[in-house]
């Protein structure tokens, strides 16, 4: 019996170092549908728990919205008729969460969680229109039109200028 356990925390300690076990880097934590994915030619119905990959574009419906959970525990809430796309999402080797966030049409809102930013190291940028925002530890709420119109709003942070 004694042997057993041992072998199945062994196997398990095994599985965890070589990442089997890694937090997915964005997944779908509530949607209020119609929403889905385009992904690889395919559209998608999304789902809650669903795990998001890198390229991965999100399109909400009318009257609809989405919860995304960033890899370091942010948050992207997506309104209705949104079009936003996950470009480039990934654990860079130094361990700092890096995102290429594209946001096409719609309104969304980008929150850090209180203490997460102050122990994860994040680098994420988000493009709205014309507009790119650098992400370190705010809350921002942004909008894209068809119509090329697009404003960000800084709710909580610091503005920094490039």
């Amino acid at each position: 019996m004694n042997r057993t356990l041992l072998n199945a925390v062994c196997a398990a300690a095994a599985l965890a170092s070589c990442g089997a076990y890694a937090a997915p880097l964005a997944m779908v934590e509530a949607v209020q549908a119609p929403a889905w994915v385009q992904r690889d030619g395919s559209r998608i119905p999304l789902a809650a728990g669903m795990e998001l990959r890198d390229r991965d574009e999100i399109r909400t419906g009318e009257k609809s919205k989405v919860l995304l959970r960033m890899g370091e525990g942010s948050s992207v809430k997506l309104g209705e008729n949104a079009r936003f796309a996950l470009d480039s999402v990934q654990i860079r080797k130094d361990k700092v969460f890096a995102a290429a966030m594209r946001m096409a049409e719609g309104a969304f809102r980008f929150t850090t969680r209180a203490l997460a930013r102050y122990r994860v190291k994040r680098d994420i940028n988000i493009n709205i229109a014309q507009v790119t925002a650098g992400i370190r530890g705010t809350d921002v709420w942004g909008r894209c039109r068809a119509d090329a119109r697009a404003g960000v709003v800084l709710i909580l942070g610091r503005h920094v200028r490039v």
